[in-house]
């Protein structure tokens, strides 16, 4: 898949701007492998998760850029993160709680098969590793007596941050009601499928990511992320909505109000 990559790149302790085209191949090869297992997972998925990972990466390199860390190797772990999120086989074709597991290790090794050094493909799996420790989570896995690594360096903090903020963002609001509305996902059952519960816990998942924010640069994104989400959240109140499709019509009178002013 990879045998393009020159031999002078085995070894490598760094990563170039062309190692970031190959990771987005890496998670779009992925996700179709699972698409072509013919189970849970569909093109809506598929789209949905790799927007999100567009979204973080976006993120990531203002954050690398601002708090002067490794723009490509923030960017690349960016676009990774999530590459052990969709299974074939898994309740709704999402693995939300242990995805960062398969993904740490699945990234680890496409690093190793691009020629990167040992050291360098362990920083980045354990960024992954690492990204998942956010509040529902940790609720799960104390819940099960899971461990679930925490961050610990500047660039984990940051790619958690990055992921953080996308639940700040309209789109990742409504990534997550999206996700809670699926009959045969993971979370209907907690919300009975009421759209009012879903958006509910969208909110709250939203204002917890503001609150365990870390790095300056995601806290200053965050401002302005939030003005567009509150606009988001009291139309939705207002137009006191039942059912995903009148949530879908709000989310996009928002959207394009959004994109009108720009």
């Amino acid at each position: 898949m990879y045998e393009d990559i020159p031999a002078e790149k085995e070894s490598s302790n760094s990563i170039e701007r062309e190692d970031i085209l190959r990771a987005q191949q890496f998670l779009k090869d992925t996700y179709n492998k699972e698409l072509r297992e013919n189970g849970k997972v569909t093109p809506e998925l598929v789209k949905e998760n790799t927007d999100h990972a567009e979204r973080v990466a976006e993120n990531a390199r203002w954050i690398a850029e601002n708090e002067f860390l490794d723009i490509n190797k923030l960017e690349l772990a960016a676009i990774c993160h999530d590459c052990g999120k969709l299974r074939s086989a898994h309740p709704g074709g999402i693995d939300t709680f242990e995805h960062h597991i398969t993904g740490a290790r699945m990234t680890y090794e496409f690093l190793r098969d691009l020629g990167k050094s040992p050291a360098l493909s362990e920083e980045i799996r354990d960024m992954i590793m690492a990204h998942s420790a956010i509040p529902f989570i940790k609720r799960w896995a104390d819940e099960n007596e899971v461990g679930l690594p925490e961050p610990t360096t500047p660039e984990e903090f940051a790619l958690r941050d990055a992921d953080l903020l996308d639940q700040i963002d309209i789109w990742g609001f409504k990534k997550i009601i999206e996700i809670r509305q699926m009959p045969d996902g993971d979370f209907y059952a907690q919300d009975g499928g009421n759209i009012r519960k879903a958006m509910a816990s969208a909110e709250q998942s939203a204002k917890e990511a503001k609150e365990q924010l870390h790095t300056e640069t995601a806290k200053k994104i965050a401002a302005s992320y939030e003005k567009r989400w509150q606009k988001l959240v009291d139309a939705l109140r207002d137009a006191e909505v039942t059912s995903i499709e009148e949530f879908r019509e709000v989310f996009q009178k928002i959207l394009s109000q959004s994109l009108d002013k720009n």
